[in-house]
């Protein structure tokens, strides 16, 4: 007896062995099509997110940014990383320094889910972005959550001495503070491009 309208998990246990490849193929390309369609919500965001730095919680594209959080889809790790900095609106003008900050910077919190994928994205923002702005110093927290502070540390420095001009400019002292820094203890007026607005 075929349960064509069961779960998923019913119908691998119930269809026969040649029918359960079919099923897994089948829901693998309609999961995969519907995490795509996320992604295609949030890059249709794309210009109103960089220029405004800013994402209300109640949006489709936060959702959209929790699902493929959830799912680790790392086809979403390009566009998170260049909207690491964009702030949920639902981060308070007044300050709350016993509060952490990090959980309100969405693309951050989901980077560090999807996880090594990350990685080379991360780092080049670290070697590139201005070290005073919210860019750097979240690229350089969400590297060390992932791959702990040893290994970041580590990483890049070896990222400076593939290339010299930015041994030149002191980034692995000034990656070192955020590097070494845990989420909690992070503020956003720590950045120069801070604005409560």
């Amino acid at each position: 007896m075929h349960a064509a309208n069961g779960s998923l998990a019913e119908r691998l246990q119930s269809e026969a062995p040649e029918r359960r490849a079919s099923l897994k193929e089948q829901f693998v390309t309609r999961l995969r099509g519907e995490l795509d369609g996320l992604l295609t919500v949030l890059q249709g965001s794309d210009e109103q997110l960089a220029a405004t730095n800013r994402i209300d919680p109640a949006s489709s594209e936060y959702r959209a940014i929790e699902i493929l959080q959830f799912a680790r889809y790392s086809p979403a790790t390009n566009l998170f990383v260049r909207h690491i900095a964009a702030r949920s609106t639902a981060f308070s003008v007044t300050s709350d320094e016993a509060r952490a900050q990090f959980p309100y910077f969405p693309f951050a919190v989901a980077l560090v889910e999807i996880g090594s994928p990350a990685l080379s994205s991360l780092i080049s923002e670290i070697l590139t972005a201005n070290p005073t702005t919210t860019r750097f110093q979240l690229s350089c927290l969400v590297l060390k959550v992932i791959v702990g502070e040893e290994l970041a540390l580590l990483v890049v420095e070896d990222a400076v001495t593939k290339d010299p001009q930015y041994k030149e400019n002191q980034r692995p002292e000034q990656a070192t503070r955020f590097l070494k820094m845990r989420t909690s203890e992070w503020q956003a007026t720590f950045c120069s491009d801070f604005a409560l607005a």
